[in-house]
């Protein structure tokens, strides 16, 4: 999967997540176990999160923030910051 069709990805999940409406708690929470969880890690463990777009980053981590699919101290733990400086 290329960098281009990853953040696509992540923009469809988010898209789905926030605009899907659901009329019951029981379906959400469904949806979040069975559907949101593994695509998420699916999207996360895909690539490099240096590879990522800004806003793809921005949305896995406001998604993460939500729903802790992957544990805070673990998340972005494999970036390289001196990259950036």
């Amino acid at each position: 999967m290329t960098t281009r069709q990853l953040n696509n990805r992540i923009k469809t999940l988010a898209q789905r997540h926030y605009h899907e409406s659901f009329k019951d708690l029981d379906i959400f929470l469904k949806y979040v176990e069975n559907e949101f969880k593994p695509e998420f890690k699916t999207c996360y463990n895909a690539a490099d999160i240096e590879d990522l777009s800004k806003e793809s980053i921005l949305i896995l981590l406001r998604l993460n923030l939500r729903h802790r699919v992957i544990s805070f101290h673990n998340f972005g733990i494999n970036i390289n910051y001196t990259d950036f400086i």
